[in-house]
Protein backbone atom coordinates (compact mmCIF):
# COMPACT_ATOMS: atom_id res chain seq x y z
CA UNK A 1 0.00 0.00 0.00
CA UNK A 2 2.97 2.23 1.21
CA UNK A 3 4.21 1.71 -2.75
CA UNK A 4 1.22 2.68 -4.50
CA UNK A 5 1.37 6.08 -2.15
CA UNK A 6 4.76 6.66 -2.68
CA UNK A 7 4.74 6.39 -6.60
CA UNK A 8 1.96 8.69 -6.90
CA UNK A 9 3.68 11.31 -4.59
CA UNK A 10 6.62 10.88 -6.73
CA UNK A 11 5.15 10.74 -10.32
CA UNK A 12 3.34 14.07 -9.43
CA UNK A 13 5.34 16.06 -6.78
CA UNK A 14 8.67 15.02 -7.14
CA UNK A 15 9.31 13.25 -3.49
CA UNK A 16 7.70 10.54 -1.08
CA UNK A 17 5.01 10.91 1.11
CA UNK A 18 5.34 12.07 4.86
CA UNK A 19 4.55 9.38 7.11
CA UNK A 20 1.77 11.60 8.14
CA UNK A 21 0.23 11.39 4.69
CA UNK A 22 0.59 8.18 4.12
CA UNK A 23 -0.92 7.25 7.77
CA UNK A 24 -4.06 9.40 6.35
CA UNK A 25 -4.22 7.33 2.63
CA UNK A 26 -3.26 4.25 3.54
CA UNK A 27 -6.94 3.42 4.54
CA UNK A 28 -8.18 4.22 0.85
CA UNK A 29 -6.24 1.99 -0.80
CA UNK A 30 -6.62 -0.79 1.59
CA UNK A 31 -10.52 -0.50 1.32
CA UNK A 32 -10.92 -0.61 -2.28
CA UNK A 33 -7.05 -0.39 -3.96
CA UNK A 34 -8.09 0.54 -7.60
CA UNK A 35 -10.52 3.31 -6.70
CA UNK A 36 -8.52 4.36 -3.86
CA UNK A 37 -5.57 4.78 -6.00
CA UNK A 38 -7.87 7.04 -8.32
CA UNK A 39 -8.90 9.13 -5.30
CA UNK A 40 -5.54 9.39 -4.37
CA UNK A 41 -4.03 10.99 -7.33
CA UNK A 42 -6.98 13.69 -7.95
CA UNK A 43 -6.57 14.75 -4.15
CA UNK A 44 -3.15 15.10 -4.96
CA UNK A 45 -3.62 16.56 -8.43
CA UNK A 46 -5.98 19.36 -6.59
CA UNK A 47 -3.35 20.77 -4.28
CA UNK A 48 -2.44 24.42 -4.32
CA UNK A 49 0.67 23.47 -5.98
CA UNK A 50 -1.26 23.09 -9.25
CA UNK A 51 -3.15 25.67 -8.88
CA UNK A 52 -2.47 28.57 -11.88
CA UNK A 53 -3.55 31.25 -11.28
CA UNK A 54 -2.85 33.93 -13.89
Amino acid sequence: MNAAIDTIYLSTLSRRATEEEKAVLRPMVEQNPQEGRGDILWTVLNTRQFLFIQ
